[in-house]
Formats: structure tokens, sequence, C-alpha cells
């Protein structure tokens, strides 16, 4: 069983952890990741550039019957990059919001 003292000491590195956190989106969200996105790269590509996933922003029409494609978006603030898959593969990137 944890003490008070632990249980102190556990909030406070939740804590820090989150503030950590919070911060990392805003320095992957850059004018330079975004040149480094290429068309016919993977996602997984992508994602390594970014150093985590995207949230998945895609729309799905159930009355179509083209093929689905995905779009992904990571964003810092008010600044957002956007990317299109198609097969798992990189077919459009988008730059949104105030840079």
């Amino acid at each position: 069983m944890i003490g008070k003292t632990g249980v102190a000491r556990l909030v406070g590195l939740l804590a820090m952890t989150t503030v950590v956190t919070a911060g990392c989106g805003d320095d992957v969200v850059t004018m330079e990741n975004f040149d480094r996105i290429e068309i016919g790269m993977t996602l997984a590509e992508v994602e390594s550039i970014f150093g985590q996933p995207g949230v998945d922003k895609t729309v799905r029409d159930e009355r179509s019957n083209a093929p689905d494609g995905t779009a992904m978006e990571w964003k810092a603030g008010k600044k957002s990059i956007v990317v299109v898959l198609f097969n798992d593969e990189v077919i459009q990137k988008q730059r949104m919001g105030r840079w």
C-alpha cells in the first residue's frame, strides 16, 4: 500500500509528465517537418517524422462505393498539418491555420 507521501509523489510525477507531454505537439508541427513529408510515404514513415500518431480526421460516406482514404492531423495551437493517405501512401499534405 502506498502512503500519503507516496501518493503525493505520484501525483507530482504525473503532473510533471502531463506538462512535458503537452508541449510535445508544439515543437513537431513545424514547417521543417511539413517539408519532410513526401508523396508516397507510408503512415508509419509520417508518424516517425512527428514522433507520435496523428488524429484520424477521416469522414466516411457509407453510401459511396469509392475506396476509402484516410486523413490524419497533427495540431499545435492554431496550426495543423493534415496528411491524406490512400492505400497507406501519402497522396496529399496541407498546412492549415496560422503559421
